[in-house]
């Protein structure tokens, strides 16, 4: 669920007054914190330079506390009291001395030093949740330096809780708020976190468990987590074949755009499929094939058009389709029984129906269907609708009760007439590129074959997408930087993404 700065400061009271020491819950966040930190450069294998911008709250002592593992497996730690008129906190103080000699104070944050080894990673630990803007004075300062090191000397930067500059209820930014690579939120995701204004800000979103904290909060609206995935996703039965792992029939590809067709029918595979069929245009078929793997069938659209769907168990439908598709597309969402994820081609020829042919079709549809709109296919689709992009999406699901939607974009949102809005916090910039669509669209059809409800099939998707690419970008054995990841990349790291997930 979300919840606002002040039902979180509550619950903290509450523990507090109950238990009378904040030390506990210091130490299982910053270890929290620590592990997603890990999530993206394991201090083990990658050995850099850890940068705590401390502040006056205890914020700052999270971040400490965050630094250990990292200090243990030798990784350079510095600090700096980026409010040095304000002493640090007393837990601060205590869980920097526990660094060590290790953690060397930093009297000036101008540059990096050039010796320090890389990656460099700068924790933002500077002010609290019950902070709001604007910045002033040394706090202000603090974030432009912060700021200054990720633009030009690549560091990663790590906000605790919030990005500072960041206010926890609007989303409303400071001119000077930091721009995070990654958010780790502790016990539940703030509202601000999660709105539009914010996601230029915000980056991955980790949310760190603190079951011992009961807030009250907004059930109707949530950020997918592990845990949810975990329950969601369990490991293949030792017993299942080919024919029980999920059947997936792929409906894509034409002239000059075959590789869509190969990129979900990939992705479909790597997700866990037994079977992936793709049916594509006759005069394509050469083509599709030569870009699949040999596990992958390729097959010709039925000349009657008629498809025997007792043989799949899931349809991903649209993907390079094509713009002369569209009865087929159509004719397909009229009758098939089965989960069908509409991608592509296939939204573009429902957003060239009346609305008195569509509703029908995904009001009351033959079987289930999953949505994947991109902002402008969302737009082809619902021009009418106004407010948020939540708001969007909930009313979307509202007039279409039949379909779940699986809105595409920086925090991808899946929502569901009798479910919560579920925003995904995996992934990054370098996802904005060709492809990925097909990708989310082939691992989506795969988790619905396997038997995964629609709005699940959809959330996990969208979660296991993200952090493929996450891998391939941080983690893998040949880590390309950000802005020159592929498709291709992320559908190499399903696999790696699912195994993360299981490793709570």
């Amino acid at each position: 669920m979300l919840v606002s700065p002040q039902q979180m400061l509550d619950a903290e009271a509450d523990w507090m007054n109950a238990h009378g020491n904040a030390g506990t819950l210091m130490e299982k966040a910053g270890l929290g914190i620590s592990r997603a930190i890990a999530g993206h450069f394991p201090p083990h294998l990658r050995r850099g330079t850890l940068v705590l911008a401390l502040g006056p709250g205890n914020n700052a002592g999270d971040a400490c506390v965050a630094a250990r593992p990292f200090a243990a497996a030798g990784w350079t730690i510095r600090w700096i009291a980026a409010c040095p008129e304000r002493p640090l906190s007393d837990l601060t103080q205590k869980n920097l001395a526990a660094l060590g000699e290790c953690a060397k104070k930093l009297n000036s944050a101008h540059e990096p030093d050039p010796d320090w080894p890389r990656p460099l990673v700068v924790v933002d630990g500077l002010l609290g949740i019950g902070a709001r803007p604007p910045l002033r004075g040394p706090v202000a300062a603090a974030t432009q330096w912060i700021n200054h090191w990720r633009t030009v000397h690549n560091a990663f930067t790590v906000s605790i809780d919030l990005p500072t500059g960041l206010d926890g209820t609007t989303g409303e930014a400071d001119t000077h708020c930091i721009v995070a690579d990654l958010t780790a939120t502790v016990c539940q995701p703030k509202t601000g976190l999660v709105t539009d204004n914010a996601s230029p800000y915000v980056g991955r979103l980790e949310v760190i468990p603190l079951p011992e904290l009961q807030p009250a909060g907004d059930t109707t609206h949530q950020v997918t987590t592990r845990q949810m995935l975990a329950a969601w996703l369990p490991r293949p039965a030792h017993d299942q074949h080919k024919s029980t792992a999920g059947r997936v029939l792929v409906v894509a590809g034409s002239p000059g755009m075959t590789g869509a067709a190969a990129l979900t029918a990939h992705a479909a595979l790597r997700s866990g499929a037994g079977l992936v069929t793709i049916i594509t245009h006759p005069s394509s078929i050469d083509q599709v094939a030569a870009r699949c793997a040999p596990e992958i069938m390729v097959q010709p659209f039925p000349s009657d058009d008629h498809i025997d769907w007792k043989s799949f168990d899931a349809v991903a439908l649209g993907p390079g389709l094509g713009a002369n598709s569209d009865t087929l597309a159509c004719n397909i969402l009229r009758q098939c029984p089965l989960p069908v994820v509409v991608d592509a081609d296939a939204l573009n020829a429902l957003s060239r129906l009346s609305v008195a042919e569509r509703s029908p079709l995904l009001d009351q549809p033959a079987g289930p269907r999953i949505l994947t709109p991109h902002p402008g296919e969302f737009r082809r689709l619902a021009n009418d609708l106004t407010g948020t992009r939540a708001e969007r999406a909930r009313a979307f699901t509202e007039r279409h009760p039949g379909s779940v939607l699986l809105l595409k974009g920086q925090r991808t949102l899946t929502g569901s007439q009798d479910g919560p809005l579920l925003a995904n916090p995996t992934g990054h910039a370098g996802m904005a590129t060709a492809g990925m669509g097909d990708t989310l669209t082939g691992i989506c059809a795969a988790f619905a074959a396997r038997g995964l409800a629609p709005a699940i099939s959809a959330a996990a998707a969208a979660w296991i997408h993200g952090r493929a690419a996450e891998i391939a970008s941080f983690l893998g054995p040949r880590h390309t930087a950000v802005d020159s990841l592929t498709a291709s990349d992320v559908i190499d790291h399903i696999g790696s993404a699912l195994d993360d997930l299981r490793t709570l």
